[in-house]
């Protein structure tokens, strides 16, 4: 099969339905349906139509279809999914979007397709480029093959870098460009990402294929145990200045609740008309099954989710070039159920509600989840801003934060209710009980009320909140008004309880430990309680003491300290040690084990070193176990591994902690590789594996391109010549100086007003193209991370990108 028949057979489901008549007429040269025989000599008025016309089928069920053909003796049709007849792909003998029979009966692929809309055609045998087509929206099982992103803008020779997941046993995943293994030069190639098992970088062609200004092809993961199972991503090439559509906005695949909007916005270059008009997977304008996406003007957009969340809960918002409709761009949106309104109201902590006196002032916050606005307004007693008779409420700094004054004399009946109500929901609201009372009546609250200790372990803290005291200077908990079972701060047999030194008081709220015995006492549990110097005290806390176990492991790292470490030295080793303790003394006399276990594989000895070895290296001074971790040299399926250490005689003493098997860090840049002068900006992104650096460092190097009268090297901040400028993600500007950027990794370059055309200079990127006749920009990007290489001792990463200058 040549490649004009696979990219024909494996256009996009939105370009198929506008261009059916032509596309069935060129499937007869690529094997897709016989001659159409003549009716009487004439082909004039042949029509087709196909019912049901819109159909909503669950994966790998049938449904039958029925072609009408008028106005020739000649009935019979061929069928096609998605372009290709019988819904068989040639080239690999795949059905991804599911099959026909010669009698209509479609059957579903086993998983939802991605999109999940697929197009159904009937070919009328009498007239080739008589045709009529029928929507089917599949739902159902999702596929266990992912990819993403879904859809990309690359110029020839451009870079993409792509993630594919199976969730299956076997997660190995074979990639296509085409249906072609790894691509060609034609389509484009595919290579694996160094230190990855399941990400490739997809090299656009030097020229799009086909000859055209724009066209598509199809990057696809493929399970390798089945290769029915694949999800596919769409990659428009263009030509260098071409008609290119970018989404601006969201920055990134955005979340959207059910009945909920998110706004959009596109833009168009390389051509006069920038207008766009929006699809909704496949589907212009969307529909109430998948969406609805309204455009607006200047490229704006605004998508409204649907009612009902649809299988898989997603779906792709894609804009597209009125003027060149092949260019385009696609986003991921993910839909979750709708938020409920839920409105939280809370009054100072300080605050006894059930004890306001008259012409108290109470602080008041309310918190809303849910909707977008989350602005309240205030009653008291249902009445908005309340009054004199029930007490007034005023916002105070923000919409949701409010004073109440209660009023100068006891109301009847004398507890009010105070309430925020939902400005985007009025039927949500959140509220609080006050009672209005002549003076004040303090307490105090103790929290947690319940706990649990292990004789001889460490402190249970706790915390005391004096409420109701209207000027609590001088009035909060102290150390000598904790106490233990009635018993001011406690004694050795039932615990001690006593001031936390490490956390002062604030406010009216003062903070406490209690010490366990060192052996379960008699009376257990114990009751701890706090109170003011005026004996206010709180309720009794309840702490139950258990008995401290005969062996007890402690493991640096440990369970709150997870480690990732690489499949490569020196960073493929993690040096462990444990403290255990036999009734609460440190001992080495008796014997631990290591152990490690992962989900999915095993990890026992004999097994291989599929999940890494642990080495136990012996006793330090310290009186501690110690061993070696070292990771396999290849990345497992499941690369979460956990270690533990237990003790021999008693394993219920035991300590763990969680290893992440990583590949060797790299960096690498995307972004276009040919740029014209005096235009601009355009972004660079570095794209990072296995690494998670606070900063990188960018550098904008010579341009290969020197003034013909007098041969000065270009290197410096100019208007016309020179390398050009590049600005960090914090606005700050650098011109052939070292700049240092933060997340999001990312620089915006702007070249240079014009270029030289008279003599060129080497730089790094000229000795590596050996091209020394053009304008060379060398645009690079460091990150120090564990596993780089050393450079000058330290491990240091670098990536290069070489940006070609050319005239206005």
């Amino acid at each position: 099969m040549n490649w004009e028949c696979g990219m024909l057979k494996n256009t996009r489901i939105g370009l198929l339905i506008a261009m059916v008549l032509s596309a069935t007429v060129a499937l007869v040269s690529c094997g897709g349906v016989g001659a159409a025989p003549l009716n009487n000599g004439s082909l004039a008025g042949v029509a087709v139509s196909v019912s049901p016309q819109t159909m909503t089928i669950a994966t790998g069920t049938t449904q039958p279809f029925t072609a009408t053909v008028i106005n020739t003796g000649e009935t019979g049709v061929a069928w096609l999914v998605n372009g290709f007849p019988g819904g068989i792909n040639p080239t690999d003998n795949t059905s991804p979007f599911g099959t026909i029979d010669k009698n209509g009966n479609y059957t579903a692929p086993t998983f939802i397709p991605i999109p999940p809309t697929v197009t159904i055609t009937a070919v009328a045998n009498a007239n080739n480029s008589a045709s009529g087509n029928a929507s089917v929206s599949i739902n159902g099982t999702p596929s266990p093959v992912s990819i993403s992103p879904l859809a990309v803008n690359v110029e020839v020779g451009g870079i993409a870098l792509f993630t594919g997941k199976v969730d299956a046993p076997d997660p190995t995943v074979t990639w296509l460009v085409e249906s072609v293994p790894n691509g060609n030069a034609v389509v484009g190639t595919v290579s694996p990402v160094p230190g990855t098992t399941d990400q490739v970088n997809y090299v656009a062609p030097l020229e799009v294929p086909g000859g055209a200004q724009t066209t598509q092809v199809h990057v696809t993961a493929q399970s390798f145990a089945n290769p029915q199972e694949s999800a596919s991503a769409v990659v428009t090439i263009s030509a260098v200045g071409s008609t290119v559509v970018t989404i601006t906005s969201p920055a990134v695949p955005p979340t959207v609740p059910l009945e909920q909007s998110q706004a959009f916005a596109a833009k168009v270059t390389g051509t006069s008309d920038t207008t766009v008009s929006w699809e909704v997977d496949a589907i212009a304008g969307g529909n109430a099954n998948v969406g609805t996406i309204e455009t607006e003007a200047g490229g704006q957009a605004s998508y409204t989710a649907p009612k009902q969340l649809p299988v898989p809960p997603n779906v792709i918002v894609t804009a597209f070039s009125n003027a060149v409709p092949a260019a385009q761009a696609s986003m991921l949106v993910n839909l979750i159920p709708a938020q409920p309104t839920i409105v939280k109201l809370s009054p100072d902590v300080c605050t006894n509600t059930g004890a306001v006196p008259v012409t108290t002032q109470v602080n008041l916050t309310a918190s809303v989840t849910g909707p977008e606005n989350q602005a309240v307004s205030w009653q008291v007693n249902k009445i908005a801003g309340g009054n004199t008779a029930v007490g007034t409420i005023t916002q105070a700094g923000t919409t949701n934060n409010a004073v109440y004054t209660a009023p100068a004399n006891v109301p009847t009946p004398a507890t009010v209710t105070v309430a925020a109500v939902s400005v985007a929901n009025p039927s949500a609201s959140g509220t609080v009980p006050l009672t209005i009372t002549t003076t004040a009546i303090p307490k105090v609250l103790i929290s947690p009320t319940s706990a649990t200790a292990t004789a001889g372990s460490g402190a249970v803290p706790f915390t005391s909140t004096v409420q109701g005291i209207p000027n609590t200077g001088s009035d909060y908990v102290t150390a000598q008004n904790w106490a233990v079972n009635g018993e001011l701060g406690g004694d050795s047999t039932i615990g001690t309880a006593e001031e936390d030194n490490n956390q002062p008081t604030v406010r009216c709220q003062a903070f406490g430990n209690y010490d366990p015995p060192a052996t379960v006492p008699s009376s257990n549990p114990v009751s701890v309680t706090a109170a003011t110097p005026d004996g206010v005290t709180s309720a009794g806390a309840v702490v139950t003491i258990i008995p401290a176990p005969v062996f007890a492991e402690m493991l640096e790292p440990g369970n709150n300290d997870p480690q990732t470490v690489q499949v490569q030295p020196p960073s493929n080793k993690i040096q462990y040690a444990v403290s255990q303790t036999k009734n609460g003394t440190p001992d080495t006399s008796d014997p631990v084990s290591w152990t490690l276990t992962s989900t999915g594989q095993n990890c026992s000895v004999g097994a291989g070193s599929i999940c890494g070895t642990i080495t136990p290296t012996g006793i330090n001074t310290s009186e501690q176990f110690t061993a070696t971790y070292t990771a396999p040299t290849v990345i497992p399926p499941n690369n979460q591994v956990t270690l533990t250490v237990a003790s021999v005689i008693d394993p219920s003493a035991s300590d763990y902690n969680q290893i992440t098997i990583a590949g060797a860090p790299t960096i690498a840049i995307t972004g276009p590789q040919e740029v014209q002068a005096g235009t601009g900006p355009y972004t660079y992104t570095a794209v990072i594996n296995n690494a998670q650096p606070n900063d990188l460092v960018w550098n904008l190097g010579c341009i290969s391109d020197s003034n013909s009268n007098n041969q000065e090297d270009f290197c410096g901040p100019r208007t016309a010549y020179g390398p050009g400028c590049i600005k960090d993600a914090r606005g700050g500007e650098v011109c052939d100086e070292q700049g240092v950027t933060l997340p999001p990794f990312t620089v915006v370059y702007t070249p240079p007003g014009m270029v030289s055309t008279a003599d060129y200079l080497q730089n790094a990127c000229t000795i590596i193209s050996g091209d020394q006749h053009k304008s060379i920009v060398p645009l690079n990007v460091q990150m120090i991370a564990n596993g780089c290489p050393l450079q000058n001792g330290i491990p240091t990463c670098t990536a290069i990108t070489c940006v070609t200058v050319t005239p206005p």
